[in-house]
């Protein structure tokens, strides 16, 4: 069996690209969650939006490119998610676990 994530090393689905290529333009908001920003191509996107962008990342820790974002919330990224949600009186749906 195999999750349904990409491992590092393994190529990304074509759809991802092409996709990528077709919304730059339209990007208004960047958000990354959990993410060290050191493997290509998810590393690039930072780069490859317009800078007027806001760039939000949250994240357990600091990464080297921080400064990079408009605003860094660090700690576990559900619970800073699950605040967020709080705070814009969103309904985040839970997930359950598979038996």
């Amino acid at each position: 069996m195999k999750p349904d994530i990409v491992f590092v090393g393994e190529s990304l689905p074509d759809s991802f690209f092409g996709t990528l290529v077709r919304e730059l333009d339209a990007v208004d908001l960047l958000i990354v969650i959990g993410s060290t920003l050191t493997v290509a191509p998810a590393a690039q996107i930072r780069d490859m939006i317009s800078p007027s962008v806001p760039c939000i990342l949250i994240n357990l820790d600091p990464i080297a490119r921080s400064r990079e974002f408009d605003m860094a919330s660090y700690g576990y990224c559900d619970d800073i998610v699950q605040k967020l949600c709080d705070h814009l009186n969103w309904e985040l749906p839970k997930y359950h676990e598979s038996p």
